[in-house]
C-alpha cells in the first residue's frame, strides 16, 4: 500500500470527516473512491469552473481586493532564423 499525505484546514478536514460519515466513509475510503473514478473516467469526477472575482471558498479569507500587479515589461520579439551563422562558445 502506499501513503498520501496532504496539508489541508483542519476545519475542512472535520467538516468532511463528519459529512463522509454520513454516508458511511471514511476520509481514506472516500479519496480512494476518488481516486479509483479518475482513472476508471481519466478525468476528475467533478466539473472544474473559474471562480467569480466576487465569489469566496468557504474555509479561505474572504478577498476584498484583488492583488496589484507590476506593469508588464516590453520584451523584443526575436526571430530565430536556422541558417544564420552562429558562433559556438
Amino acid at each position: 500500500m502506499s501513503h498520501i499525505q496532504i496539508r489541508i484546514d483542519p476545519l475542512q478536514k472535520e467538516a468532511a470527516q463528519k459529512t463522509l460519515q454520513k454516508m458511511g466513509l471514511t476520509l481514506s475510503g472516500a479519496v480512494k473512491l476518488f481516486l479509483l473514478k479518475v482513472v476508471e473516467e481519466q478525468k476528475l469526477p467533478f466539473e472544474i469552473t473559474a471562480l467569480h472575482p466576487t465569489d469566496t471558498l468557504k474555509f479561505e479569507p474572504e478577498i476584498t481586493q484583488a492583488p496589484e500587479l507590476p506593469p508588464l515589461k516590453e520584451v523584443p520579439v526575436q526571430t530565430w532564423n536556422p541558417f544564420k551563422k552562429r558562433s559556438i562558445g
